[in-house]
């Protein structure tokens, strides 16, 4: 009886351990700050990093980019984790099987050479003649005709199968090309949607001579087109607005604000520092640089902490451009999961997402 209460002395001693440490690495996780520092310059060439510390450099995260991104991983100093090496250890793998394969044909194909001379030499030997003359003896004109036809025959079917897999080629390339465009289309952001419609009127614009000479009727069709659109854009717009003004609407939107702006700060850059050198051979362009430093005040203001400097030098010479920034920053995990929970399971926020959903599929329906 005593072993047996020793035995689970010793058990429960152990899984008291393992949930203290657990705890204690929980704890970890959530009050010690995740430290962020981003780096880029453009002088030359481009490059950049982006690393991330936790614990005293217990563990590190670097993303670097120069001739191609990389990504590093190290706990306590010992390389968990390299992009590069991997990837150069899968190449260098192929490599090795493609080796393999290349030694095993290079062998099959002399096996089968030396074969196939072992095979001639018995033939010669069985009948006296060599190769060339049994072969010119068994072969009359009759089959070297039609051996020859034969020959024709199989190059062009060989010819026509080529052309076959080609055009099947194109349109394999056609189609997923555009099935790429079409997915595209559907993750297109807000500025490219607007490039999108500027290029379209552009295009109007030099085809409105040659519509004109049609008869005006494809003027008519676009117009038509144009005007469908813009009506679409409104009707979205006033869609989107009657949801937003809707009940409850006001104080979800409040609400997720509050929580947002308290995630933000959790994750705020602590410094911004940045030197921007630029030249141009015409004045008012150097004056419109300092302009526009003036309009970014603000936002400089916001980010550069309180020992971050920005650098903004304009010279009137030979055009140049060339920059470096370090941005420095940390991480609180408590706040953005305290506030992001806040969000998740408040109930009308959850409401008011799903009536968003119900409101879309509907429109989607309206639409389709």
């Amino acid at each position: 009886m005593g072993t047996f209460l020793s035995v689970l002395k010793i058990i429960g001693i152990v899984l008291l351990c393992i949930l203290a440490f657990l705890v204690v690495l929980l704890l970890l996780i959530l009050f010690v700050p995740y430290r962020y520092k981003v780096y880029g310059e453009k002088k030359e060439r481009i490059g950049a990093y982006a690393k991330v510390t936790w614990l005293l450099h217990f563990v590190v995260v670097l993303l670097t980019y120069d001739d191609g991104i990389n990504l590093r991983i190290k706990i306590l100093g010992i390389p968990f984790y390299d992009k590069k090496k991997k990837a150069e250890k899968a190449r260098l793998k192929e490599e090795k099987a493609r080796l393999k394969e290349r030694e095993k044909a290079r062998k099959e194909k002399e096996k089968a050479e030396k074969n196939k001379k072992a095979d001639e030499v018995s033939v010669t030997e069985e009948t006296g003649d060599s190769t060339e003359e049994q072969n010119f003896k068994d072969a009359g004109p009759e089959e070297e005709k039609h051996s020859d036809t034969e020959r024709d025959e199989e190059a062009e079917d060989s010819l026509k199968e080529s052309e076959a897999s080609d055009a099947d080629e194109k349109a394999g390339k056609k189609k997923s090309f555009k099935d790429i465009f079409k997915k595209r289309k559907k993750k297109q952001s807000f500025t490219e949607w607007l490039e999108d419609i500027t290029d379209k009127i552009s295009d109007l614009l030099f085809d409105l001579p040659d519509m004109i000479e049609a008869g005006g009727e494809a003027l008519f069709e676009k117009l038509e087109k144009i005007r469908d659109k813009i009506s679409g854009i409104i009707e979205k717009i006033e869609y989107y607005h009657r949801l937003l003004t809707s009940e409850g609407a006001e104080w979800v939107y409040e609400y997720v604000k509050k929580h947002l702006i308290a995630i933000l700060k959790a994750a705020r850059p602590t410094r911004f520092d940045a030197e921007v050198n630029i030249a141009d051979d015409d004045p008012a362009n150097v004056a419109k640089v300092y302009e526009y430093e003036v309009y970014a005040l603000p936002f400089i203001e916001l980010i550069r902490g309180r020992r971050g400097k920005v650098i903004v030098n304009a010279y009137q010479d030979e055009k140049f451009f060339d920059m470096q920034a370090c941005l420095k920053g940390r991480i609180l995990l408590f706040p953005i999961a305290i506030h992001g929970l806040a969000l998740l399971l408040n109930k009308k926020v959850r409401y008011f997402i799903k009536k968003l959903k119900r409101e879309d599929e509907a429109e989607d329906k309206k639409n389709g």
